[in-house]
């Protein structure tokens, strides 16, 4: 199923647009307490 084809986003403004397995927002595995994106994810 492509999130594309009802996703009132463009492709352009969402990179993770291109797995539909990756959610929008950051994840908490790697972002830290602030929603920063770690230097090296674990995972």
């Amino acid at each position: 199923m492509s999130s594309q084809k009802h996703d009132p986003k463009p492709a352009d403004d969402a990179g993770e647009e291109q797995d539909s397995n990756t959610p929008r927002e950051p994840l908490p595995e790697t972002t830290d307490d602030e929603g920063r994106p770690l230097e090296n994810p674990s995972g």
